[in-house]
């Protein structure tokens, strides 16, 4: 990905600009979706940078603050209708919860709707559980 190439290069000299970095990170290179590049913004204007489509475990998750140990899913419709992609979503998070994970999720819909809310909230739990 050519955002992450410039973001890297960026990162690894130390005279790399910092504007960049920021732009490049604002931008959510990483983020899957439409919803989930609103979200990575909205958190990011909050001071928050999250790891997007992070590995934990067996899993690859949305968004991943390690040092609060937080996953944050943005589930679509189109992804979570079918009753096996329900049935597996349930037991990837109950994998999770058992292994120390607090999982929020949140419909694209509401992401869509009402970004500012699900940011507020879920900052407000990263924060919280990171003290």
């Amino acid at each position: 990905m050519a955002g992450q190439a410039l973001l890297d290069l960026c990162e690894s000299h130390l005279r790399g600009s910092a504007t960049i970095r920021k732009q490049l990170r604002e931008a959510a290179i990483h983020a899957a979706s439409e919803p989930e590049r609103l979200f990575a913004r909205a958190m990011n204007r909050r001071g928050i940078r999250l790891l997007c489509n992070h590995p934990i475990g067996p899993y690859r998750c949305d968004f991943v603050d390690e040092r609060s140990h937080t996953v944050i899913e943005i589930d679509g419709r189109e992804f979570h209708s079918e009753s096996s992609a329900f049935r597996r979503d349930r037991r990837r998070q109950n994998e999770l919860l058992l292994g120390g994970w607090l999982v929020l999720r949140y419909a694209a819909a509401d992401v869509y709707q009402s970004v500012d809310s699900c940011a507020n909230e879920a900052a407000a739990v990263i924060k919280r559980r990171r003290h």
